[in-house]
């Protein structure tokens, strides 16, 4: 069940968070942790914490690297494609990323979509940010000095500046 919130109840992808039968179902305190973002705040989001520039062209990490405007180590930090490499994500996460459980993170599957939550909400929930297909996304640690970059069952832990774009 959705909480009656016009952000949770507009967003493109609230049924990855909202359907226990097919996927999963935050529960009514972990959607308070849980604020989508509207379109103009995402945009705005991405050029604090991304790419500096939201034009259209530049709102997906793919087209980004197509353009050859960003790169991003040729070998991940590490997969998840097998059962076992999925049961890892989170300690490999955890290892390589410092952060307490009530950290922001900003979660981005684009430009134009995203969610501001806490980390410990993301490592309990991160296969319903991340699926298997998704070929954008990143997760910045507004007050940490990293980034995380999922691109097809890829990983890529990437190291930046607090008060700088990943890229």
């Amino acid at each position: 069940m959705i909480p009656d919130d016009p952000l949770l109840l507009s967003f493109g992808l609230i049924w990855r968070f909202s359907d226990a039968q097919k996927y999963a179902q935050l529960s009514e305190a972990e959607f308070r942790r849980f604020r989508p973002l509207s379109e103009p705040e995402s945009l705005s989001q991405w050029e604090q914490h991304v790419y500096p520039d939201a034009s259209s062209r530049n709102r997906h990490l793919g087209e980004l690297y197509v353009q050859r405007l960003i790169r991003w180590p040729e070998i991940p930090s590490f997969k998840s494609e097998s059962h076992q490499e999925e049961i890892d994500v989170v300690p490999n996460l955890q290892r390589r990323i410092i952060a307490s459980d009530s950290d922001e993170v900003v979660f981005f599957w684009h430009a134009e979509m995203a969610a501001r939550t806490d980390w410990r909400l993301f490592l309990d929930h991160w296969n319903d940010f991340c699926y298997a297909s998704d070929d954008s996304n990143i997760l910045v640690l507004p007050m940490v000095g990293k980034a995380v970059a999922y691109i097809e069952e890829r990983w890529y832990v990437l190291d930046r500046q607090t008060k700088a774009t990943v890229f």
